[in-house]
Parts: structure tokens; C-alpha cells; sequence
């Protein structure tokens, strides 16, 4: 059986993967949600979050959701922060 990644598209709505160095051991997801609100010629993906934009490219979104869990406007385009820091909003303990 053959998997193929699907690209995304703006808008679309996906789980980025967290790594586990940038996890604390108790209470951090292992994935966080976020918008596609760029994709460049070298098919790179811009993506923010609710806590703002992430300030690293991604290759491949991790997984696209199906449903629309988040919408524009619950996005933060006003700040850019790293994913550590996305997380560490994310969680009431952070690394």
C-alpha cells in the first residue's frame, strides 16, 4: 500500500508534528493546529497559528484536517513566534 502526501493549499487547516526535544515531559501536545496562509514557488508552506505566524517554512504539512477547526480569524498574523513558543502559549506548564 502506497501513501502519498497531499499538498496543501492556502487556507487549509493542519496538524504540525511537534518534536519531542521541543516538549516538556508532562502536559505538551504532540502536534499543534495551524492555517496554511502562504505556499511559495519552492512549495514551501508559511503557516500560522493562534498565537502567530511560525517563523520556520515547512516542507509538507504533517497532516491536513478535514474540518475547518480553525478560521481566519482565529489566527494571529500580528506576531511571529517560533514553534517552542506556539507550544509553550499552547500549555499552562511549557518547556
Amino acid at each position: 500500500m502506497v501513501f502519498e502526501l497531499q499538498a496543501g493549499n492556502i487556507a487549509d487547516n493542519v496538524a504540525l508534528l511537534v518534536p519531542m526535544v521541543d516538549r516538556g515531559r508532562g502536559p505538551d501536545p504532540r502536534n499543534i493546529l495551524g492555517v496554511v496562509i502562504d505556499k511559495n514557488e519552492n512549495k514551501l508552506y508559511t503557516i500560522a497559528t493562534r498565537h502567530g505566524i511560525l517563523s520556520n517554512k515547512y516542507t509538507q504539512p504533517t497532516s491536513l484536517c478535514r474540518q475547518q477547526l480553525l478560521k481566519d480569524s482565529d489566527i494571529n498574523r500580528d506576531k511571529r513566534v517560533s514553534l517552542r513558543e506556539a507550544l509553550k502559549c499552547t500549555t499552562y506548564g511549557g518547556q
